[in-house]
């Protein structure tokens, strides 16, 4: 889940400076070894409790709207890009909760980057006064560890030369975000107004009932989902039955959707880019509807809201997309929890079994075999042999997860019995794909088994002295 309750960690900048306050206006001063002696004033004009004032104890809530009520900042870095490390810039800000307008000016720039808290709500940044060309992206640092990491950006505006740049997005999720500046070659004055209205949910527009014609929530594919978006429409029984939300994931990541604010019966898909169904929740009446993946892959993918049955309703619509960052733990694990002869394996006393789970790194090719090691004269045993992603190779990264499960009865080094577990006709060994996008446990033949966090059972078909094997795949994603 989110957190937004913990403060970020004191940058190398913050660490220096020095903090007065006379009225409404607030002075910052702060001395760096090598670097110019940097003033910014902050006015405030309008004062508003926060209740997350922990993300930022200075935080502002402003409308300042007039060049000479903004931040000024003199400010010397090197061009090349954005920093990834958000607060590592060196001229990182810290803007506190906005509702309203707030105008941020700086003298001259190369880079810098603003962190602020919003609730949820429309944002609209505009940057312009500029000399030189500079462009400007917004960031949603879902894992919390100050870093941009791929898939976090949500939007870009690159306009060309001296042009203004403009991000204008509604339904914003509640949280913390960043919005970086960087220009190409030289440094630049600019003016940065950020205007927040709280409360705003992107409406559809019509006609959005085909894939073709689809709401973009991806704004002509360049808005990435990542966090929280929220959306409202209406549909009715006899001329709008149905209507498509297109979104894209820039990296692999979680997702979920969910259809509330109903007054009479509609349903909910997530589609693939082509618009096959993937997921699809049909509750009755006005219950809640949703659609989740523990993983998308990166792509194209569409929401499909389908009116069911007589009447006209409206509708909320809320999507949210988390990016898995290295920070992210899939805790995935193949266990086996027990296995059984279903036929005699030894003629005097019981079987001497050994469990094993295989896989292949999927990185270097290599095998890697966990065995339980020999359970002696037992047919039915209880174990917990675990096979971790880690110790596997895999993470957020692979979508598929092949293993192999396998039993042998020890009867000496040259005769031991290989017990048959798998239903398909002269396979022996029980060879299983997981896909973390979809959920599903299949084998070879597409033969469905089940999905994560749950037990299952399987037994063989008889190609030899039968097994049966009961195992869970464990795949638990925190980060929603």
């Amino acid at each position: 889940m989110f957190n937004f309750g913990d403060s970020p960690s004191t940058s190398g900048l913050d660490q220096a400076n020095s903090w007065s306050q006379s009225g409404s206006g607030m002075g910052l001063q702060s001395l760096k070894a090598g670097s110019l002696l940097e003033t910014d004033t902050f006015s405030r004009t309008q004062a508003r409790s926060a209740d997350y004032s922990s993300i930022d104890t200075r935080a502002i809530s402003s409308s300042i709207t007039t060049e000479s009520n903004g931040i000024t900042a003199n400010q010397s870095v090197q061009a090349g890009g954005y920093y990834s490390g958000l607060t590592a810039d060196p001229f990182y800000r810290r803007l506190g909760q906005i509702s309203g307008n707030l105008t941020v000016n700086s003298t001259s720039s190369l880079a810098a980057t603003y962190s602020f808290f919003m609730e949820m709500g429309s944002l609209r940044a505009t940057l312009s006064g500029l000399s030189a060309n500079a462009d400007i992206r917004l960031v949603r640092d879902s894992d919390g560890d100050e870093f941009a990491s791929v898939g976090e950006a949500i939007v870009y505006s690159t306009n060309a030369s001296t042009n203004n740049e403009y991000i204008s997005l509604d339904g914003l999720g509640r949280g913390l975000y960043y919005l970086q500046v960087w220009t190409h070659s030289a440094a630049t004055p600019f003016r940065l107004n950020l205007n927040v209205t709280e409360g705003t949910r992107d409406f559809e527009s019509e006609s959005n009932n085909s894939l073709e014609t689809a709401d973009t929530i991806d704004g002509n594919y360049t808005i990435n989902l990542s966090g929280d978006r929220f959306f409202r429409g209406a549909l009715n029984s006899t001329t709008d039955t149905v209507d498509y939300w297109r979104f894209k994931v820039d990296s692999p990541s979680q997702f979920k959707a969910t259809l509330s604010g109903l007054s009479s019966d509609a349903n909910l898909e997530l589609l693939d880019a082509g618009g096959r169904p993937l997921f699809s929740s049909n509750q009755p009446g006005v219950f809640v509807d949703i659609v989740q993946s523990y993983r998308l892959d990166t792509g194209t993918y569409f929401l499909k809201i389908t009116k069911a049955g007589a009447g006209t309703t409206p509708y909320n619509l809320d999507a949210i997309a988390v990016p898995y960052t290295w920070s992210s733990d899939t805790n995935l694990g193949i266990t086996v929890k027990r296995v059984r002869a279903l036929d005699d394996f030894d003629l005097i006393g019981q079987a001497d079994f050994n469990v094993g789970i295989h896989a292949t790194d999927p990185t270097y090719g290599y095998p890697i075999n966990k065995w339980s090691g020999v359970l002696d004269n037992t047919d039915d045993r209880s174990l917990s042999l675990r096979l971790s992603g880690e110790d596997m190779g895999y993470s957020f990264y692979n979508r598929y997860v092949p293993f192999t499960l396998k039993v042998y009865d020890r009867d000496g080094a040259s005769s031991n019995d290989y017990a048959d577990l798998s239903p398909i006709a002269g396979v022996r060994d029980l060879e299983l794909t997981y896909d973390a996008m979809l959920d599903r446990i299949y084998d070879s033949t597409g033969r469905y088994y089940g999905k994560a966090n749950q037990d299952i059972t399987v037994q063989g078909n008889g190609d030899a002295d039968r097994a049966a094997i009961t195992f869970n795949v464990a795949y638990r994603p925190t980060l929603i």
